[in-house]
């Protein structure tokens, strides 16, 4: 069994029914994270019930949930992340964002938020394609970060300064060609193919890719998609870079 990562708690109380609860959970879920959860007739069933207690656990491959009742109409609602994650790096912020919208949602059910960023208190705004300082990211991003950060604190290795400077600038030169690209007419008539250059060259570059995957969510999301959970969108597109920049495409122009 996989490591979980405590995440957040929080306590719904404007449902008369943990059933009908467990309905609007997988719902909302089914429309944010579409490639994990689909709400049909046979949606209740991804519901499963921890042995020997009354908990049930909602999972994908990155978090999972868990629902209980704690008294009367009101229900515990727990966030965990799948594998191991240091509390304040950038894929338990994300974790914590899902609990954060995922809990207004529950609070205002007669309000159908369509997006993770409409279902939010206060302003979200690193769910655009502006540079953020929050986003998606996995223990494998944030193992890149923590290099990166040990490159920069050293100062006694000028040599090693110099080739995280170059690192730094090229990345920074194909995360902007990125940003300009997929604003581009291209982009928005869903032509992919000029993104698949500067995605191969972000995700090869450490540095580039931890960036990236804290300023732009999407980008975080389809990179997770692909090179850590290893599931092309595209089932008939053989090669990630290709399949993960239509998808990019798509969910921003669609």
């Amino acid at each position: 069994m996989s490591d979980l990562t405590y995440i957040s708690k929080t306590e719904i109380n404007n449902y008369t029914s943990i059933e009908d609860l467990k309905v609007d959970i997988i719902k909302t879920l089914s429309r944010w994270f579409p490639n994990h959860y689909v709400f049909n007739e046979h949606a209740m069933e991804s519901w499963t019930q921890k042995e020997g207690t009354d908990i049930y656990i909602l999972h994908n491959n990155i978090f999972e949930i868990e629902l209980s009742i704690y008294g009367v109409n009101v229900y515990n609602l727990v966030m965990f992340g799948i594998g191991r994650y240091r509390r304040q790096g950038s894929s338990y912020d994300f974790f914590e964002s899902i609990m954060n919208c995922l809990e207004y949602q529950l609070r205002h059910p007669d309000i159908e938020f369509v997006t993770m960023a409409d279902s939010s208190e206060t302003p979200y705004t690193f769910w655009n394609f502006e540079p953020q300082i929050e986003a998606v990211s996995i223990a494998e991003v944030e193992s890149l970060e923590d290099e990166v950060d040990q490159d920069d604190e050293s100062d006694e290795d000028e040599d090693g300064e110099d080739i995280q400077k170059m690192l730094v600038e090229e990345g920074d030169k194909w995360i902007s060609l990125f940003n300009e690209l997929i604003e581009s007419n291209e982009c928005m008539s869903l032509k992919y193919q000029c993104l698949i250059e500067p995605v191969t060259k972000i995700i090869q570059n450490e540095t580039a890719l931890a960036k990236m995957c804290k300023l732009d969510n999407l980008f975080s999301y389809t990179y997770i998609q692909h090179f850590h959970i290893k599931e092309n969108t595209f089932s008939l597109v053989s090669d990630p870079y290709i399949s993960m920049c239509m998808e990019i495409v798509m969910r921003r122009y669609k």
